[in-house]
């Protein structure tokens, strides 16, 4: 061998080790991209499902507060007009 033949290769060798080196570089490239992109999907689907949950927890109590006002509402209108019940009218009509 002479020494231009070694110099090449060596320069073959070293080109390969560079080759699996960097095709090994890929792959993890690859491996850590599909992890994360995992682990974002599965952050995304808890983060939904956490909103969608504050969602309807919110529109519970919502609808909860809105019942309360209601009746509330409700209580003072029928205390603030008089009595339809007819047994009333006759004894206003006599005091009255």
């Amino acid at each position: 061998m002479t020494g231009t033949e070694k110099s090449k290769s060596a320069f073959d060798s070293f080109q390969k080790c560079r080759k699996k080196i960097y095709k090994e570089a890929q792959k993890q490239k690859v491996i850590h991209t599909k992890n994360y992109t995992r682990q974002f999907r599965a952050l995304t689907k808890h983060t939904n499902t956490m909103l969608n949950d504050r969602t309807e927890h919110d529109r519970r109590m919502f609808r909860q507060l809105h019942d309360v006002e209601y009746h509330l509402n409700a209580d003072l209108e029928s205390a603030e007009s008089p009595p339809s019940d007819t047994s009333f009218s006759g004894y206003s009509s006599r005091f009255g």
